[in-house]
C-alpha cells in the first residue's frame, strides 16, 4: 500500500497562477474604471493574494508552471512571477522576469506593479 503523495496537482498550481495573473490584468484596468468601488479592489486584491499563497505553498511545483508561462508571458504573468521570486528571495527565479520586463512597457509595468504589491 502506497501513501498519498503530498505533491500539489500540476492542474491546480496552473490554475493558481492562471488566476493570479488575470485577477491582476483586471485590477489594473479596475483601478481606472469609475464603476468600481474600493470594495471592489479590496475583493480583487484579496482574490490575488490567495492565488499567490497558492502558489506560495505549492513551492517547486509552481516555479515548474511559472517556468513554462514565462515563455509565452504577458503582464499579469510577469506580475506573480515577480511577486514570487522575490518572496523566494532567488536571484535565479528573477533574472527571467527582469529580462522580460526589460523588454516592453508593459513588462515593466507589470514588474513594478509586482514591487508595490509587496
Amino acid at each position: 500500500m502506497s501513501l498519498p503523495s503530498n505533491d500539489p496537482l500540476p492542474e491546480i498550481v496552473s490554475r493558481h497562477f492562471e488566476e493570479a495573473s488575470f485577477l491582476w490584468t483586471l485590477r489594473r484596468r479596475a483601478i481606472h474604471a469609475p464603476h468600481y468601488t474600493f470594495t471592489d479592489l479590496e475583493r480583487l486584491d484579496e482574490r490575488v493574494e490567495a492565488h499567490l499563497d497558492g502558489l506560495r505553498i505549492a513551492g517547486g511545483a509552481a516555479q515548474a508552471v511559472i517556468d513554462e508561462a514565462l515563455s509565452v508571458a504577458g503582464g499579469g504573468e510577469i506580475f506573480a512571477a515577480t511577486v514570487l521570486a522575490f518572496d523566494k528571495g532567488s536571484a535565479d527565479c528573477l533574472a527571467p522576469v527582469l529580462e522580460l520586463a526589460r523588454d516592453s512597457e508593459s513588462g515593466l509595468e507589470a514588474f513594478l506593479s509586482a514591487l508595490s504589491w509587496l
